[in-house]
């Protein structure tokens, strides 16, 4: 899991990724971005009820995002990122998932 200082937790956080209007997507994500003044990365993961209706699978999907990224994600940029899911993903499209975050990673220029 993530620590504490690399999650967005409140509402005013994610707000502000939204404001600033820089959004990729891929099939399953769309990966909203801002710069941030801090020396750090931080996530935060939108899985919505519409998406999937299970919390157990919602909680997987987040699990699954926050340990792709603590092991994929370039450590030297300090940007605040917001991955909501817009398409359902099992245990048997792993692959594929973190072949998509990779590719939506290195597209991110600030």
């Amino acid at each position: 899991m993530l620590n504490k200082k690399n999650k967005l937790t409140n509402a005013d956080e994610f707000s502000s990724v939204f404001s600033t209007k820089n959004r990729l997507a891929s099939p399953h994500f769309f990966l909203h971005f801002k710069s941030n003044e801090k020396k750090e990365f931080r996530l935060g993961c939108i899985v919505p009820k519409k998406v999937e209706k299970k919390a157990v699978s919602r909680n997987y999907m987040k699990r699954v995002i926050n340990e792709i990224f603590k092991a994929e994600f370039p450590l030297d940029l300090y940007v605040d990122i917001v991955l909501r899911v817009k398409k359902i993903f099992t245990k048997e499209d792993f692959t594929l998932i973190k072949l998509e975050l990779n590719k939506l990673f290195s597209k991110i220029q600030l």
